[in-house]
């Protein structure tokens, strides 16, 4: 199973083919991107491999710059089904649905797209590579979202908010121990 509908928060146990779905979107980027594309990474609760999560996958693309990025380029990425975002939730993003047609109201998955390097890149990766190597803080992240989507069944917003004191305070970890 993969998408939700916009608006939704639903929780299923991690599924093995999440990384192939993954791969396979990947690759459709890299077709739309080209060498822009630096590189690409699956983020997000469904790349943390112990959890539950909603059945929508992040990817995360590194480029060199937004300058870059021409609107042939959305172009060719909403040609793969990758629809760039009507609305922009945070700054340093590129925020894109893909989905199995623009009307649809179930998004597969979400594209974010990225300065490579930058601090949007580094903490997603920083927050996927921790989650994994500690199984103890990817359940009690699991446990939040759970009592989250218990909560806001349809409010994806406050679900997702109700989360970023957690990220913030794991991110802190995370870089504390890469320092020490």
């Amino acid at each position: 199973m993969l998408g939700l509908k916009r608006k939704e928060v639903f929780l299923c146990e991690h599924q093995v083919e999440w990384e192939e779905n993954a791969r396979e979107i990947a690759d459709r980027v890299r077709v739309a991107l080209g060498d822009l594309a630096m590189d690409i990474q699956h983020i997000g609760s469904t790349a943390i491999k112990s959890i539950k999560a909603k059945p929508i996958l992040d990817i995360v693309v590194g480029v060199r710059s937004f300058g870059a990025l021409s609107a042939d380029v959305f172009s060719r990425l909403s040609e793969n089904r990758i629809y760039k975002s009507s609305t922009q939730p945070l700054p340093g993003i590129i925020l894109c649905a893909i989905k199995s047609n623009r009307e649809s109201d179930i998004v597969l998955s979400n594209l974010h797209i990225v300065v490579m390097n930058s601090a949007e890149w580094n903490n997603h990766i920083i927050f996927r590579d921790y989650m994994n190597s500690h199984p103890e803080k990817a359940r009690e992240y699991e446990e939040i979202k759970m009592e989250l989507a218990r909560q806001f069944p349809n409010d994806r917003d406050s679900y997702t908010n109700g989360k970023s004191d957690f990220i913030r305070k794991i991110l802190l970890e995370a870089k504390a121990v890469d320092e020490g």
